[in-house]
């Protein structure tokens, strides 16, 4: 109860609409996740879209192991990721 996350959701620059995407990929993590009891408010998201990829088009491109179309599409999907981060030790939530 005294940790505080940050769930921030990517795509890749194959998927349309990146930023929406993204921050909905992060918004169904956390609803799953206060579904199951944590508090809404010690749960912070984000949406990064394609902007900070996990695998660049240009390592994809000069990849010697992705010749093919589907295996490339392969290396895209390690785009598609939501990323867990503590962002607090020590969270206490307010009184109301």
């Amino acid at each position: 109860p005294t940790i505080a996350i940050e769930i921030a959701g990517h795509a890749s620059a194959l998927e349309k609409k990146t930023e929406a995407l993204s921050l909905e990929r992060a918004e169904l993590i956390k609803k799953k996740l206060v579904a199951k009891g944590i508090s809404s408010s010690r749960i912070y998201t984000k949406g990064f879209g394609n902007r900070t990829p996990f695998v660049t088009d240009q390592m994809i491109n000069e990849a010697k192991n992705a010749k093919t179309k589907e295996e490339k599409a392969a290396l895209h999907l390690k785009n598609q990721r939501v990323v867990f981060r503590i962002v607090s030790w020590d969270y206490v939530e307010e009184k109301k």
